[in-house]
């Protein structure tokens, strides 16, 4: 990747799975501040097997652009497989709060802001 110039950015997480592992919302909301920012295209989204982790990403995107829940969850089920959808990975992306990406993206434009000045600096 580095030999062609194209950044590789690991955020490590864990799928819904019951009773006690859960997405984690800050590092979902931090992969949506990398998949917003139109300074890191192209960009390729993947998990381990591109489906349902990669999928809340996605889902969670298209809440982003208002997209409807209809639509989100169709979307959501073509890509993991008919009859394959995950209820609590549907349960999360029905709850996801926009307003903690929008936070999130603003921390992650003050942190590129404040790196940026620290290069002018050195």
């Amino acid at each position: 990747c580095d030999k062609f110039g194209i950044k590789v950015i690991r955020l490590g997480t864990k799928g819904n799975q019951e009773p006690f592992v859960g997405f984690d919302v800050e590092l979902l909301s931090k992969a949506l501040a990398y998949v917003t920012d139109t300074q890191r295209r192209p960009i390729l989204i993947h998990c381990s097997k591109g489906k349902h982790r990669t999928g809340c990403v996605v889902a969670c995107l298209r809440k982003i652009q208002q997209r409807s829940l209809t639509h989100i969850f169709e979307e959501y089920e073509r890509f993991t497989g008919r009859g394959k959808a995950e209820l609590l990975d549907l349960q999360f992306i029905d709850l996801y709060d926009n307003d903690i990406a929008k936070a999130c993206r603003l921390k992650e434009c003050e942190q590129k802001k404040s790196e940026e000045m620290n290069e002018k600096k050195n």
